[in-house]
């Protein structure tokens, strides 16, 4: 059976890959800092969806899943440690979750500025050149980076990179904050690696993930996913599902017509395990996937939410719009291509759809 090393193994996506993998049988080894606790508590802020600690889910993962699962608690920033658990435990992919993964953190001051930049791209360039110190040319490295990367440009998005005079050129970086542009200088150097290492590379570019838990998260206590919905941990759905159960106000920043990116928490756990099991294309390529469902609007996630909890839990809600605090088209009708993604990492089929993944969303907070 295949070794799987998994970094970001007790985040909010990397927790339940680890247990999708640990399920199907794989060996897998995580490796996480138990910094993303540490992040949300300097924020003054919490898991809103209670979670037990990173001692507690690996021995209950190991009571169930027979001693399949081995666990680091490093900082991948540090590579000569990180050196050292790739070449004992040999891995046959690699799957990188691991970042500082919040806009809004990394522009609250230079300080988080600097540290997000300086961890996310060291982090890698450290799995880079650790697989090739270690002449491990055949295995995978799967990276999940985010479409933010892309920017809103008024043109269709491509799935990864372009063609000009038959060249295929990186798509040019247009991030939004400088968490998204550390992502584009970790897409920049997985280009460059392939070119001059040559070992198989995969990027995930994630879109906004929606949802609270997985059926492998659901299946025990001590699987419990976390669930932020903090200004800056919580993404739109998150925030908008809290407000719908406590204040009843739905606050949309500006017009909300503006289309974003998104996947359920499914559906980026399935075709993340899927592109591990399908394993490198023969050519050793530099691929790049959309992982992405669909774009959807502000207004309607908050319709959405706003119809369920009145017809699901007789809550009345309202949507109300306030001035936008962020420099954005409040317009904007993003497309993005992702035709390849489902086809090659969905088997052609969403497994949860976004209005489903909401739904989870509000009966699992409403529960609560």
């Amino acid at each position: 059976m295949k070794n799987v090393l998994v970094t970001g193994s007790d985040g909010y996506c990397g927790w339940p890959v680890v247990l999708r993998l640990l399920e199907k049988g794989y060996n897998v080894h995580g490796i996480d800092s138990g910094f993303r606790r540490d992040w949300v508590s300097e924020v003054r802020s919490k898991s809103s969806i209670p979670i037990f600690n990173i001692k507690e889910r690996v021995e209950k993962a190991n009571e169930k899943y027979g001693f399949k699962y081995t666990y680091s608690e490093i900082d991948i920033t540090d590579y000569d440690k990180l050196f050292a658990i790739i070449k004992r435990f040999k891995p046959d992919s690699i799957i990188h979750l691991a970042s500082q993964p919040s806009a809004p953190y990394s522009s609250i001051d230079i300080f988080h500025c600097n540290f997000t930049q300086n961890n996310n791209t060291q982090m890698l360039r450290n799995i880079l050149w650790a697989l090739a110190a270690l002449k491990m040319n055949d295995t995978h490295l799967i990276v999940t980076t985010t479409t933010g990367i892309y920017g809103a440009p008024d043109f269709d998005i491509p799935e990864g990179n372009i063609i000009i005079n038959k060249d295929e050129l990186p798509f040019p970086s247009m991030g939004g904050s400088w968490y998204h542009m550390s992502r584009a200088h970790d897409s920049a150097n997985l280009w460059l690696a392939n070119k001059q290492f040559q070992f198989p590379i995969t990027e995930l570019r994630t879109a906004i993930v929606c949802g609270s838990s997985t059926p492998e998260t659901r299946s025990e206590l001590r699987f419990t996913n976390r669930f932020d919905a903090d200004f800056y941990f919580g993404v739109v759905t998150n925030r908008f599902v809290l407000q719908a159960l406590t204040t009843r106000e739905l606050t949309v920043y500006g017009k909300g017509l503006q289309k974003k990116p998104m996947i359920s928490l499914e559906d980026m756990v399935n075709s993340t395990v899927i592109c591990f099991e399908k394993g490198p294309k023969i050519d050793k390529k530099y691929e790049i996937y959309n992982q992405l469902e669909r774009e959807i609007s502000i207004v309607e996630i908050a319709n959405t939410i706003k119809d369920y909890c009145e017809k699901s839990f007789d809550l009345p809600v309202e949507v109300t719009h306030i001035p936008n605090p962020r420099i954005e088209n409040e317009e904007h009708q993003m497309v993005m291509k992702n035709d390849k993604f489902l086809l090659e990492l969905c088997n052609s089929k969403i497994q949860c759809s976004i209005n489903k993944a909401i739904e989870q969303i509000c009966n699992d907070l409403y529960a609560i």
